[in-house]
């Protein structure tokens, strides 16, 4: 895709920008660096499972409806991530529309609305036609503006597209092309399968190849940045999810890379696992199983 200032479909003079919602747990800091339980994950979050493609996003239809009215002036823009960028940890993806209305399939098909879907290395799908439900095609058909794509090292070419109720295409597009390089999470100060006391304690670090990333305070939502999570006795959040805020989800809001946990005696798998500024979880994952003693 050539980077050439004309690249998006921008049919927009006026309007409203749909921005992403950055809402998610406060940083509180209680002196150690860690959230507390006002890092609680709420409804602004506007990710959630629906992102993958489920069959919530099924594009068959028997509906031969002609497509919805939409603005002539809508468009559709990439906040995140821009024309270059080099990405780490995952690709942070935060999406905008204007004189078009985003809104959950569950809404049904309405004139002026629709919701996002990106592509990954695909060309735009053609007016009228349904969006795949196939590899390097994401739904969000919950109305998500924002949310974590798990790509592999390497060139992409990223295609916003709008599409209707019924995943029809909308001519409403916007291209980026990124690199992706690799990264890591790792355990510091701690090891697998050690016997360990109460409270336990270790570091977490990010090692990457190709760019820095960030460990920053939450509500602070950057590309190539977030902040750490361990879940304890859990299984890793699907990438694109937000992380819980219940029992076993431990949110280290304040940007802390120094850990402390108070663990029940016994055996115990420890998951690290870096989130967005607003919990949506990244690729960045480590594991490691501990007994703590008596």
């Amino acid at each position: 895709m050539e980077d050439d200032p004309t690249r998006r479909t921008v049919l927009t003079t006026t309007g409203t920008v749909a921005l992403a919602s950055l809402a998610g747990c406060t940083a509180d800091d209680d002196g150690d660096g860690n959230g507390d339980d006002s890092n609680s994950t709420d409804d602004s979050n506007s990710t959630d499972g629906d992102n993958a493609t489920s069959d919530d996003n099924d594009n068959a239809t028997d509906d031969e409806s002609s497509l919805v009215d939409y603005d002539e002036d809508a468009s559709v823009s990439f906040i995140e991530p821009t024309e270059g960028d080099t990405t780490v940890g995952g690709v942070y993806v935060s999406m905008a529309a204007e004189n078009l209305d985003i809104e959950a399939v569950e809404e049904g098909v309405n004139d002026g609305a629709g919701h996002f879907h990106v592509l990954v290395d695909q060309e735009p799908v053609e007016e009228g036609e349904p969006i795949p439900s196939d590899d390097g095609y994401n739904h969000f058909g919950d109305g998500s503006l924002d949310s974590v794509l798990d790509l592999e090292p390497g060139e992409h070419d990223l295609v916003l597209q709008a599409g209707d109720g019924q995943h029809r295409a909308l001519p409403v597009t916007d291209e980026v092309t990124i690199t992706v390089e690799e990264a890591s999470l790792e355990f510091v100060g701690i090891e697998d399968g050690e016997t360990v006391s109460s409270p336990v304690s270790f570091d977490l670090e990010v090692e990457v190849d190709g760019a820095d990333f960030e460990i920053e305070r939450a509500n602070q939502t950057h590309q190539n940045a977030g902040h750490h999570h361990v879940l304890v006795d859990h299984d890793p959040v699907e990438v694109g999810e937000l992380i819980p805020s219940e029992d076993g989800y431990n949110h280290f809001g304040g940007g802390s890379s120094s850990i402390e946990l108070e663990l029940e005696p016994g055996d115990h798998d420890l998951v690290a696992q870096v989130g967005t500024g607003t919990h949506i979880a990244t690729p960045l994952i480590a594991e490691l199983s501990i007994t703590v003693e008596e």
